[in-house]
């Protein structure tokens, strides 16, 4: 979707999921997997800094997934099948798991910081959330699992609600419920539509670098992409329309006042 952010209806509903997700968070901080989301979770935090409090967000680089949905399951919870070419290896899942460490993301800072978290994803069969989430657990104890599941609210943009679920199986048998936001095909379209292809292009609009974890891009790992220019743009385009939101209910509450 070539220059997205100079589309006031696109602008306008990524500042409106926006508040919707500021509303939900309060003041939890909120964990951005991977590109899709993201946009939302900037113009989350530029909300929060308008209003004199700490942005609260975090990108999480993770593109791909080594598990497949199993679409022939009729379970009312999602299920996935291992594809082992993708599995990352070893070294690649320590190196990852080093670099959650930077972020503060790793389960266990997350459950020594006794505060809550939301993740925010967008899915459309589940294949890389729930990549995540298998391996996110998998740097845990069993008996630390449940106790860290409590800990993570999800908000999930579901461009094909009709097919998904509220829960999803992961391979050590744990469950994890998921907070849906199902989309329509218009909203669908725009979240897709601003998230950029997962290569390395220069023209990319791209927020948060690429990390695929997955045994077929070993040599790829962590790639950042030179694309400063159209990230500011889009910056400026989504502060001003915070902007004008926050004046409007301004504007609504006095009149409510008198």
């Amino acid at each position: 979707m070539d220059n997205w952010w100079k589309k006031q209806e696109i602008v306008e509903q990524i500042t409106d999921w926006a508040f919707s997700l500021n509303d939900r968070a309060s003041n939890q901080r909120v964990l951005s997997l991977g590109q899709s989301p993201s946009w939302i979770v900037a113009c989350l935090s530029m909300i929060r800094k308008i209003e004199g409090r700490a942005a609260g967000v975090t990108y999480v680089p993770f593109t791909g997934a080594f598990l497949k949905r199993d679409k022939n399951n009729c379970s009312e919870r999602m299920e996935f099948n291992i594809r082992y070419s993708d599995l990352p290896k070893p070294d690649q899942i320590n190196t990852y798991f080093n670099f959650l460490g930077l972020l503060e993301a790793q389960p266990q800072q997350i459950l020594n910081s006794n505060d809550s978290i939301i993740l925010a994803e967008m899915i459309k069969g589940g294949n890389g959330l729930t990549s995540f989430m298998n391996l996110w657990l998998n740097f845990l104890e069993e008996d630390e699992r449940e106790k860290f599941k409590q800990y993570v609210e999800t908000h999930i943009y579901d461009t094909a609600p009709s097919d998904n679920r509220d829960e999803i199986l992961l391979e050590a048998g744990d469950t994890f419920k998921l907070e849906r936001i199902p989309l329509n095909s218009r909203q669908a379209e725009i979240i897709e539509g601003i998230t950029p292809l997962n290569i390395a292009e220069k023209s990319s609009s791209r927020l948060v670098p690429i990390y695929r974890l997955s045994a077929r891009y070993e040599a790829e790992q962590l790639t950042l992409i030179p694309n400063l220019k159209n990230r500011k743009e889009i910056k400026v385009a989504l502060h001003e329309e915070v902007q004008r939101t926050l004046q409007r209910h301004e504007t609504y509450q006095r009149m409510l006042r008198h």
